[in-house]
């Protein structure tokens, strides 16, 4: 599979999340509302987890390369 192809998928995945966490923490801070908060911070917790992901391939991929 092209690493472009890839990069664009992951990149569209992040802003798409990123997105979402900023839309509803603006929703959240006007409305005073705890639950959308949450659900911001629910957000933010899955871009931090994908993150982390992303960076552990990475660090395998160099200690440990695929030949395909």
């Amino acid at each position: 599979m092209d690493i472009k192809i890839i990069n664009d998928y992951l990149n569209k995945q992040y802003e798409v999340l990123l997105n979402k966490a900023n839309a509803t923490f603006k929703e959240a801070i006007i409305n005073k509302d705890d639950l959308k908060m949450k659900e911001a911070s629910e957000y933010i917790e899955e871009l931090v987890s994908k993150f982390e992901n992303v960076i552990s391939c990475k660090d395998n991929l160099k200690t440990h390369p695929i030949f395909i």
